[in-house]
Order: structure tokens, then sequence, then C-alpha cells
């Protein structure tokens, strides 16, 4: 969405679709999934489905994103704005990053490791691919979460009250 090529840019932005800008809102409209019931064993699929691609949970799944097992604790709110509003807050070491290479390939992901040579960044979708500096173009921070904005779209508050149930679990 914010390739510096404005055709990429459109392109994207006509595939992803437009996200509701007011995340606030869009917390608050899923503040009533703290009253819900949620389904533990279909909050693991959801999990699964949805996001173990970047986080891990108990030992599965990914580390692009925080392991969720250390907030199996924190109030509903919490999870709500994480999931629904992930740019609000976000940990240094997992800000996006776009590398534009001098080939004119991008790549954006957090950066796993550095050395005054060598760029390694970690997609979304876990992999990792080490740059070589002088093979790179452009470095800039997207100032924000890898996490997309727009989860709404995909989980709906049932699946956001199973998931919960999953991951609050013991």
């Amino acid at each position: 969405l914010q390739h510096p090529n404005a055709p990429i840019s459109q392109k994207a932005k006509s595939l992803l679709g437009v996200i509701h800008a007011n995340r606030d809102k869009v917390v608050q409209t899923y503040a009533k999934v703290a009253n819900m019931k949620g389904d533990a064993d279909t909050g693991k699929l959801v999990f699964k489905t949805n996001c173990q691609l970047c986080h891990s949970f108990k030992g599965e799944g990914n580390k692009v994103g925080p392991d969720l097992t250390a907030f199996s604790a924190k109030p509903v709110n919490d999870w709500l704005v994480g999931i629904l509003d992930p740019n609000r807050a976000v940990e240094t070491i997992y800000t996006a990053y776009l590398v534009i290479r001098k080939d004119g390939s991008a790549l954006t992901g957090v950066i796993a490791s550095e050395t005054a040579n060598f760029l390694t960044i970690r997609t979304a979708a876990g992999q990792e691919t080490t740059v070589l500096r002088r093979n790179i173009q452009s470095v800039r921070s997207l100032g924000s979460s890898l996490m997309p904005e727009g989860m709404e779209s995909a989980l709906k508050p049932q699946a956001v009250a199973d998931l919960l149930a999953f991951l609050r679990s013991p």
C-alpha cells in the first residue's frame, strides 16, 4: 500500500480495498465481544487460519510478530485494540520496513538482523531474506506494524470471541 511506485500502490489499494480509517470506532463496535461466549476449539482454527502465519502461541506458529502466549491474561479490550488497531502501539522490533533494492524489487517486513554489510528482513510469511547493503537503494520505516489493519473484514465478532477463548485459555 505504501510502495513508492504509484501504480503498484494503487493496484494494492484496489486489491485490498478501503479500510475504515476510524480504528477507534471499529474497536468500539467489537466491545460486545467481552460479553460473548467463545468456543476455544473454534478459536484455535481461527488462530491457525488468521494469526499463526505471523504469531506464535504455546509453541505453534511463526515469530514475525509477538508471541501471544505472554498476553493470555490481558483484558479483552487490550486484545481488541491489538487485533483491530495494530498500529496504536507498535514495539520498535515489530515496525515494518520497506526495502527497495537497486534492481527495483521491494521487500516489506521487520528487520530480523543487520550488520555493516547485510540487512535481513523477515516478511509477514516468516521468511527471511538477507540483502547486501550495496544492493539496497533505500530502506524506509513504514511507521506501522506489519500486521494489517482491517482484520474486521475477516473476523466477525463471534470469530473474535472464539479466538479470545482460545488465546485466553490456560
